[in-house]
């Protein structure tokens, strides 16, 4: 597999199940080293994996400014980002009291709000509703704006609702081909 991953990037891997894209996705984000061949660059990057931990005890609020502690306008970043993913509303409730998909969204901001070169998703839209996921997939795009480079893995095929994407890639029999 080559790949390579650029600032800004915004890259979509599908596959179907137990296809290798988790195992791909630890492998690119320094979790994993590969079995054969060789990483050009070990940077580790932040990996979103389906079920990731949350603060379960604070509010939502809270899981957001525990990692914005410290930067400037980080009230206002936290409220237009629970905003944008359709979280204010619940901005005072505790995570363990969120539905399925409010904890994902949730976690999705977890990761949004990093600073960081590259973020990782695995499978983050499989709990989420169509009006969810282009939700997720807009805050993404907001992210790579800043020059983030976002890579999302999925089952699913790349929404139309991707305009900013810089690369399609199909994982498929152990071979990654760019759509």
């Amino acid at each position: 597999v080559r790949l390579e991953i650029k600032k800004g990037d915004f890259i979509w891997l599908e596959g179907r199940a137990a296809a290798g894209k988790s195992l791909l996705m630890r492998t690119l984000a320094g979790k994993l080293r590969p079995a054969k061949g060789e990483l050009l660059s070990y940077a580790s990057a932040p990996l979103c994996t389906p079920g990731a931990a949350l603060l379960e005890n604070e509010s939502v609020k809270d899981n957001i400014m525990t990692l914005l502690r410290g930067k400037e306008d980080s009230a206002f970043v936290m409220a237009e980002l629970l905003k944008h993913m359709n979280l204010f509303s619940a901005r005072n409730i505790p995570a363990k009291n969120l539905s399925g998909s409010q904890r994902q969204m949730l976690i999705l901001a977890t990761f949004l709000v990093l600073d960081a070169e590259m973020i990782f998703f695995d499978d983050p839209l499989v709990p989420l509703d169509n009006e969810q996921r282009v939700l997720f997939i807009q805050a993404a795009e907001k992210k790579r704006d800043q020059g983030t480079a976002i890579l999302i893995s999925s089952t699913l095929a790349c929404p139309a609702a991707c305009p900013a994407l810089t690369k399609h890639l199909l994982l498929k029999d152990g071979k990654l081909n760019e759509e």
